[in-house]
This record gives structure tokens, C-alpha cells and sequence, in this order.
């Protein structure tokens, strides 16, 4: 069974992948950023929005674990931003 775990070099991410992979799962992993995949076939998703292609990230995958998200930064942004965080949050 494949597994995606998106935001996959956040703390929960990265933490679920080692652990469902210590369970002999196979894991693909998701990120805005790269980072060392620990072995994982990694995708880098550079805009994670309504247009992001997941065509070929998905192919083979039975589960999605959707762990990305902007933090930590809600009270700088404007209402728009604010609209963008919603989307890449929880839509």
C-alpha cells in the first residue's frame, strides 16, 4: 500500500513517514521545499493550491495523509494571504 504524506518535511510529516515506513509502507512524500527524503520517493510542490497538479503523485496511491500547511505566520498577512492560508490549510 502506497501511502502521501504532504508536507512531509514539517515536524508531524517527517515524523508519520519514519514511523508508517518503520511499518513496511511504502511512503511518497510531498513538500514546497526540498529536503533529504530519507529514502522516500519525494515530490517538490512548489504552489500547493486548487491548480496543483497531483496527476502523477498519485498514481499508486491508496492514502493521503495531508500534513502541510502555513504556520506561524497569520497576523503579518492581509485578508487575501489570510484566504490563500484557508485554502492551503484545510480546501
Amino acid at each position: 500500500m502506497s501511502i502521501l504524506i504532504t508536507g512531509s518535511n514539517g515536524f508531524v510529516g517527517s515524523n508519520l513517514a519514519k514511523y508508517l515506513s518503520s511499518k513496511d509502507l511504502k511512503i511518497i512524500s510531498s513538500s514546497r521545499k526540498k529536503y533529504d527524503n530519507n529514502g522516500f520517493k519525494h515530490y517538490q510542490i512548489t504552489e500547493l493550491n486548487q491548480f496543483t497538479n497531483w496527476r502523477g503523485i498519485l498514481e499508486g496511491v491508496k492514502n493521503i495523509v495531508h500534513t502541510a500547511a502555513c504556520v506561524h505566520q497569520m497576523s503579518k498577512f492581509s485578508s487575501n494571504d489570510k484566504k490563500m492560508f484557508r485554502e492551503v490549510n484545510t480546501l
